[in-house]
């Protein structure tokens, strides 16, 4: 059965271990969309003919784009997340700050021919839902693209099992939570919400030529972007636009079950800023409202305080007087101020309580005493399946 519409037939991805130098394709993807931009779908409408695709002058020199669409049925092994993230530590995918030196090749299947993008970056993440169900979509840029499946044919890619479920997530089992960031988010903070859309955006340099005219690869300039919007029935609350003029730090919680299984995702946006909210109407009656939201990376310090101690055998720093700031599984904490030097610098956090924060770092046992800093700083946001 055909796994997208029209000639969208079978779409695989394969994570490069060179930039832009094509790799068999591992895993199937549900694609419903490829769109590229208007140069080269010329070239693409020509190979569906069967024609031999004519490249115009110095076409190569510009970065091949489009969109893409496909339904939200993954895993971790999802190669499309594991590429846009950058990393999958601990169960969870985390911003990383740099794609540099990782790329995807994309091939698809057009029935007389298969297009073939290799050097793809994903440089835009949108997850959607709604009553249909759950997507993830965005956009792309690639260096290469072949019409002839050079690397992968036809009979490969239909030869991958789809090793994504198909099962989709869908919005009826969908639970979002909304609150202040200074606390987990528990049931209390549970808001009805009937769609929304998350984008996260990579901005990326062009690709640029040395005097041999090889190419350097788009990479992120490191200046992330998010954005939010969720749709309510109406409310007769002004407790969103009270937020949002004391520019009040939120953390969000999107939580979606697989249809008919007992797979799970849930995103956590850990900072997040609202933008616009209509004001509250009262009254029976169905009208939906949407309140918008802007992402950011939210810092917290602690300290100095003499309070905390260092214990090598869980990895864990410990404070006395149990006052250590919210942050979730893969914020990074900055630590300044211990006796042993091992101890302090950057640390990745496996998890956190008010007292407690064990890391990936191995600690050097040290009691409380020292005058010690911590600068926290959590994930941008942050994926995790169970």
């Amino acid at each position: 059965m055909a796994e997208g519409v029209g000639y969208l037939s079978i779409a695989a991805i394969g994570l490069e271990t060179t930039v832009n130098t094509a790799v068999n394709a591992t895993q199937r993807l549900r694609n419903l969309e490829f769109s590229p931009e208007s140069e080269y779908q010329q070239l693409m409408d020509e190979s569906l003919q069967g024609q031999v695709g004519r490249s115009t002058p110095e076409l190569g020199v510009v970065d091949i784009r489009g969109a893409w669409r496909c339904y939200n049925t993954y895993t971790l092994a999802n190669l499309l997340l594991n590429h846009f993230f950058g990393t999958l530590t601990a169960g969870a995918y985390t911003f990383d700050s740099s794609l540099v030196g990782k790329a995807l090749t994309w091939a698809i299947e057009k029935t007389v021919s298969v297009w073939e993008l290799s050097g793809v970056k994903i440089n835009q993440l949108v997850l959607n839902w709604g009553a249909d169900g759950v997507y993830l979509s965005g956009t792309l840029i690639a260096q290469g693209l072949v019409l002839t499946g050079a690397q992968n044919t036809s009979a490969e890619l239909a030869a991958l099992l789809p090793n994504v479920a198909r099962r989709m997530k869908i919005a009826p089992d969908l639970n979002v939570r909304l609150g202040v960031a200074t606390a987990a988010l528990g049931t209390p903070e549970e808001i009805n919400v009937t769609e929304g859309t998350l984008t996260l955006t990579r901005p990326m340099a062009e690709t640029h030529y040395n005097g041999t005219r090889s190419i350097f690869e788009p990479s992120p300039d490191n200046f992330l972007e998010g954005t939010v919007e969720l749709t309510l029935p109406r409310y007769n609350t002004n407790q969103y636009q009270t937020w949002k003029s004391a520019l009040t730090r939120l953390s969000l919680r999107l939580f979606f079950d697989e249809e008919g299984g007992a797979g799970t995702q849930e995103w956590i946006i850990p900072n997040l800023v609202i933008t616009a909210a209509p004001n509250p109407v009262s009254g029976p009656g169905f009208i939906p409202q949407t309140i918008s939201g802007a992402l950011a990376i939210g810092e917290d310090k602690f300290g100095a305080a003499t309070t905390v101690s260092f214990d090598t055998t869980d990895d864990s720093i410990n404070d006395s007087g149990a006052g250590f700031k919210m942050m979730y599984p893969g914020s990074l904490i900055y630590v300044s101020g211990a006796t042993n030097a091992a101890n302090n610098g950057q640390h990745t956090v496996v998890s956190r309580t008010a007292s407690k924060i064990v890391v990936t770092t191995n600690l050097t046992t040290e009691i409380a005493g020292a005058s010690v800093t911590i600068v926290s700083r959590n994930p941008f946001c942050r994926c995790v399946e169970v």
